[in-house]
């Protein structure tokens, strides 16, 4: 199993035929489950909060679930939040899209054209644009 090249954590290799074959059928009926971290740009919800995110990306249905672990105040984006991300399925930039396509609060340093894909449902949330994009500096870096 793959990660992203900017996700790190374990990875599952499979040492036989029998256990490859154990490894597909517990990611194909859905009993791998995935956690993952990001910092995005914004507050999404209240710390503790949790709700999915079910809209599809590509044709593709793909549902991630979303929880608020913590939100700090940022002086360029009003507020930073850390969420834990579960994907049900697992479809390219699923996490990334689902943060700024459709919560409008893309993940910290990401990609531009992620960025600025946020800026529509950014804007409507918070009543004003999207802070320009700006690559990845170190004083920047609030976790």
């Amino acid at each position: 199993h793959r990660l992203d090249f900017r996700v790190s954590g374990p990875c599952v290799v499979a040492t036989s035929e029998e256990a490859l074959r154990d490894i597909h059928r517990s990611f194909g009926q859905h009993e791998v489950r995935k956690e993952y971290r990001a910092v995005v740009c914004g507050e999404v919800a209240r710390v503790g909060e949790k709700f999915s995110v079910d809209v599809p990306l590509d044709g593709l249905s793909c549902r991630t679930d979303v929880e608020v672990l913590r939100v700090v105040p940022s002086q360029i984006f009003g507020k930073l939040s850390e969420l834990a991300l579960r994907p049900l399925q697992g479809r390219f930039r699923q996490l990334r899209r689902h943060c700024a396509e459709v919560l409008g609060t893309p993940i910290l340093n990401d990609e531009r054209s992620l960025w600025e894909s946020a800026a529509p449902a950014w804007e409507k949330r918070e009543g004003r644009p999207l802070p320009a994009f700006r690559s990845k500096q170190k004083k920047d870096m609030l976790f």
